[in-house]
């Protein structure tokens, strides 16, 4: 699974700018979580206990999902946005 793959999330040119520059937060969510919030679809195989890692625009709109850290700043980083990690 990469950010590329999931469908169904903002468009990434959305992201709201924030102080001339288009931030993007890295958050870690839980894939039980991701399904309940209709993140991903409900027949993807990941299991439920799966650590995955959203793309969030400055606003807390969800850009992107991805099963690792470095795909979702890759992600962030693709798109012209400033990735920030958030804890």
């Amino acid at each position: 699974m990469n950010a590329t793959e999931i469908q169904g999330l903002a468009d990434p040119e959305s992201a709201t700018v924030f102080g001339g520059v288009r931030l993007a937060y890295i958050k870690a969510i839980g894939a039980a979580d991701a399904y309940a919030r209709g993140l991903i679809p409900q027949d993807a195989a990941i299991p439920n206990d799966t650590k995955l890692f959203m793309v969030n625009s400055a606003d807390g709109t969800p850009l992107a999902i991805s099963d690792s850290w470095a795909g979702a700043y890759g992600a962030a980083l693709q798109n012209a946005l400033v990735p920030l990690s958030v804890h």
